[in-house]
């Protein structure tokens, strides 16, 4: 079996990334098939401010070496997804770590549990520590990748995103409700009656003046005369004062003169 054939059952392992907690120390573990499908390669990053970068890998041989030269299709694809299962799964680990230059550190992969129990020590992959260049390198290409993918979805780093508006934006289409109510109330305004306040007050004075002509008050006085005098005025033209009759004019009919009556003298007995 050919190294490519060795390798083409592993597409499990492509393009798979996880993070890894080593005591107080953050990693981010890359697992890829290279370019030419001669290799399984895996790089681990150190969270924080320094970039350091480790790199391993198994070829053909470190895979057979594992399952034996004359391993089957079947197995070989079982085999590669039981690493992939405990990269997902968390079973993965930094070894023998220390922060030190150029210290040995390996990738363990598979459950510690279930491999005392079987009394099958995990699988190590050994790490050897990429210079300032390298690391920048690798840096760069991965966000190549990334940004390479992401042009199939419109620029966008993950693919299940939509843009959506900022929960804000409500705050500000909110529109106040006292606008309505405004309109209601000028629209309703005209449905009293302009004079109402002065009709009302003009039936209160007419109500005094006529409480006090009434029977067994006596004379108005000067105060409800004059009031009296000029609600009369305000509320149209006073009649014209009459004439008198002329002198010698009758009283049953002034347009006529009055009839003059002689007295008449009687004759006495005596006479």
């Amino acid at each position: 079996m050919t190294t490519e054939e060795v390798l083409s059952h592993f597409g499990a392992l492509d393009e798979l990334i996880q993070i890894i907690y080593e005591g107080i120390e953050r990693f981010v573990l890359l697992s890829s098939i290279d370019d030419i499908g001669q290799e399984w390669i895996v790089h681990l990053g150190l969270q924080g401010p320094e970039g350091r970068w480790w790199r391993g890998s198994w070829s053909d041989k470190d895979i057979l070496r594992l399952t034996g030269a004359n391993a089957s299709e079947t197995l070989l694809e079982g085999f590669a997804d039981k690493i992939a299962d405990a990269i997902v799964k968390g079973n993965a680990g930094v070894g023998d770590w220390v922060a030190d230059k150029g210290a040995k550190i390996h990738l363990t992969l598979g459950d510690s549990a279930s491999n005392a129990s079987n009394d099958k020590p995990p699988m190590r992959v050994p790490l050897v520590e990429l210079s300032t260049e390298q690391a920048a390198s690798h840096a760069t290409r991965v966000f190549w990748n990334l940004a390479t993918e992401a042009q199939s979805r419109k620029c966008r780093i993950n693919g299940g995103a939509s843009y959506s508006a900022p929960a804000t934006t409500a705050a500000y289409s909110y529109t106040p409700a006292p606008a309505v109510v405004s309109k209601n109330v000028t629209s309703a305004a005209p449905s009293l009656p302009k004079s109402s306040k002065d009709t009302s007050t003009l039936t209160g004075d007419k109500k005094i003046q006529m409480k006090r002509a009434s029977p067994g008050t006596g004379t108005l006085d000067s105060s409800s005369t004059g009031a009296t005098t000029k609600t009369t005025s305000g509320a149209g033209p006073s009649k014209a004062a009459k004439k008198p009759p002329p002198k010698g004019a009758s009283l049953a009919n002034p347009n006529k003169k009055a009839r003059k009556y002689e007295a008449v003298e009687f004759e006495s007995d005596d006479e």
